[in-house]
């Protein structure tokens, strides 16, 4: 196949199908979907080269998934219940929200993004984790359906459109099975619950049969397993 491509600085492939605008490898391997307002800035910034031979296009583009919601850290240790909205005793918590996607080569893949929360009444960065007012919605454009609820600053300080891969961090199956701690931290001192439990555990299972996934590795020691006081998380 010759088609006119952009050429990025490390060397892979920006390409266009009837699917939208992606990322491939000089070997072919789909890398990830680009959204159009990327596209257009790396088309005026990157090389571009008309190539005789190519791989074919992906048959399909991956949808990320929601899985499971975890929370990891809880810090109540400044918190009042009373002047916890606006008299300036919050409390925050981070999440971990889990998503999974088909990739072009039947690979699933797992990911989450990680999102900061306040019991504050204030608008609140949920990537940065701050205080911050004319916060914009980001909405994951390659997740099905789509999610639209991230409230952030936007660089160009309007509601944008991105693909997941960009905002979260790529993991395994592995590592959302084992993860190790939640933290919950109150006046005193920092507690450790276990992050996921059997409930939880029995949930992620059921979600990821209905998507389609099957193969799965549950293996018990993972680097990110840390050891913990026992009890019921908070």
């Amino acid at each position: 196949m010759k088609d006119i491509v952009h050429i990025t600085s490390n060397g892979n492939f920006l390409r266009h199908c009837d699917l939208g605008f992606y990322f491939q490898s000089q070997t072919g391997e789909f890398l990830r979907q680009v959204s159009h307002e990327e596209a257009v800035f790396l088309a005026l910034n990157t090389w571009q080269a008309t190539i005789e031979f190519l791989p074919e296009h992906p048959q399909f583009f991956p949808e990320w998934q929601s899985i499971h919601t975890i929370c990891v850290r809880r810090d109540m240790s400044k918190y009042k219940s009373e002047t916890s909205g606006n008299g300036g005793d919050y409390g925050f918590a981070t999440y971990h929200d889990w998503f999974v996607a088909k990739y072009p080569n039947g690979e699933w893949k797992f990911a989450y993004i990680e999102r900061q929360s306040t019991t504050a009444e204030f608008e609140f960065d949920e990537f940065r984790g701050e205080f911050q007012q004319g916060l914009n919605f980001l909405t994951i454009l390659n997740a099905n359906p789509r999610v639209s609820d991230y409230r952030t600053q936007t660089a160009s300080r309007q509601d944008e459109y991105d693909v997941l891969e960009k905002l979260a961090e790529m993991s395994d199956f592995d590592t959302l099975w084992n993860w190790g701690v939640y933290e919950y931290i109150d006046e005193e001192e920092i507690h450790l619950f276990p992050a996921i439990e059997f409930s939880d555990k029995k949930y992620i299972i059921e979600k990821l049969r209905a998507i389609g996934v099957e193969k799965l590795s549950k293996s018990k020691n993972h680097r990110r397993t840390r050891a913990g006081g026992g009890g019921t998380r908070k």
